[in-house]
């Protein structure tokens, strides 16, 4: 199953304020365990990771893929935040079960543009594949100053990317980002 961008409808502002008002009660409702997590102290600022398991493979990303540590580090000379829950998502046209997807609504944060990811797994190399997937089609929407609606995001995606199958875009850039941190992932196990 791919990690494709799907048009994901939130209920707009609402949710960009749940998100900005702070991690740790979020963080503390997403994680099984409501212990501290450790690995979310180590996080860079630009990731806020809702869940435990996804800090720990962030983490983990960090360490093992200089490709991903790229990617993260882009994000952040780009201003962007990035909210990430431990979901999967459901195409509500076509009902596909996605591992992975960028929410295509944006909220600006002062100079910050605050996305959200969801990301379906969370044991194993597969969150930080995922992650990577969708870490790059957050830097597409972010390396575009002028996107700053879902419709600019659907424009956007339409512009460079092409159709699947299944009715979602893909971008090549997403593809080639997760293929190359796989390929370190693997050679380093």
């Amino acid at each position: 199953m791919g990690y494709q961008t799907a048009r994901i409808g939130l209920t707009g502002m609402v949710v960009g304020i749940v998100f900005a008002i702070g991690t740790e009660t979020a963080g503390a409702q997403s994680d099984p365990v409501p212990e501290r997590c450790a690995a979310r102290d180590v996080m860079p600022l630009q990731l806020r990771p809702l869940d435990c398991r996804l800090a720990v493979a962030i983490a983990d990303g960090l360490k093992r893929s200089a490709t991903f540590r790229q990617l993260v580090e882009r994000v952040g000379t780009l201003s962007g935040i990035i909210y990430i829950q431990l979901k999967q998502y459901v195409d509500p046209h076509t009902k596909r079960v996605l591992d992975g997807a960028l929410s295509h609504s944006v909220v600006t944060a002062g100079a910050h543009r605050v996305l959200q990811l969801m990301v379906g797994a969370a044991q194993g190399d597969r969150p930080i594949v995922i992650l990577t997937h969708e870490l790059r089609h957050a830097i597409e929407v972010l390396e575009a100053p002028d996107v700053s609606t879902e419709d600019a995001v659907d424009q956007l995606f339409e512009r460079i990317g092409t159709h699947s199958h299944s009715g979602v875009v893909e971008t090549q850039a997403a593809l080639d980002a997760e293929r190359a941190v796989r390929r370190e992932l693997s050679q380093r196990d």
